[in-house]
């Protein structure tokens, strides 16, 4: 059988972590959680989660600089990333999108089962590994 999947979650909100990594170890996949970008930064690149769902609004390092870095490295370059915010605005999508997410989800718009369908789509499409 195959290594389970491993999600990074980059969330400041608690409760909103918790859930979501309980939801997704249900589905069966591996949790790491960092409560802010610079955590995010430094966990994505020690453990090459196969994919990271990150909030925009973070401590220390903002959601599009934490991805910006990310991007930076060979690995990070090709990373699956799917955005969930309450950030709404358009000209925040087009800047998630030009650094590479792959969703956008808005957390007061998104139920979860939208959220994990979203996941199980990015992560049994082709693996885009560098």
């Amino acid at each position: 059988m195959d290594e389970k999947k491993k999600i990074l979650i980059v969330e400041d909100e608690a409760p909103l972590a918790i859930a979501l990594g309980n939801t997704l170890e249900q589905e069966g996949y591996t949790v790491l959680t960092a409560h802010d970008g610079e955590e995010g930064v430094r966990m994505a690149l020690a453990n090459h989660p196969d994919l990271i769902l990150a909030d925009l609004k973070l401590p220390r390092i903002g959601g599009i600089d934490m991805i910006k870095q990310i991007r930076s490295d060979a690995w990070g370059e090709k990373a699956h990333v799917i955005i969930l915010t309450n950030v709404s605005n358009p000209s925040t999508l087009e800047e998630a999108m030009k650094v590479g997410a792959f969703y956008y989800f808005v957390k007061s718009d998104s139920s979860m089962a939208d959220i994990v369908k979203a996941i199980h789509a990015q992560l049994s499409g082709p693996v885009r590994r560098a």
